[in-house]
């Protein structure tokens, strides 16, 4: 083999190592933005608690000059409130009977 192409595998060899890096720093940065199983469910709880504010709002004239719209997004946001309340205390009878 003659030099160039040794030179030429080397510059090959240091690129790779370099994107291996970068899909290493891809791969965690992805592994963090990932939420669990829990985070998940405050999410949505959250979402639905601030959907059913603004909607309070909405309905008492509270913060009227943006109230419809907020509540208009949050609602966008939440699942249906009664499936999450459902899902809510069927877990939390669940967990209940595991622990005794």
């Amino acid at each position: 083999m003659n030099q160039k192409a040794k030179d030429e595998a080397t510059v090959v060899m240091d690129q790779l190592q370099g994107i291996e890096s970068e899909v290493k720093a891809v791969h965690s940065m992805t592994q963090r933005m990932v939420l669990t199983q829990s985070e998940m469910e405050e999410v949505v709880l959250k979402r639905c608690w601030l959907a059913r504010y603004w909607g309070l709002a909405v309905r008492h004239g509270i913060c009227a000059d943006i109230a419809v719209s907020k509540h208009e997004y949050w609602s966008s946001l939440a699942p249906l409130l009664f499936e999450v309340v459902v899902s809510a205390g069927q877990k939390a009878k669940e967990e209940c009977w595991e622990q005794g």
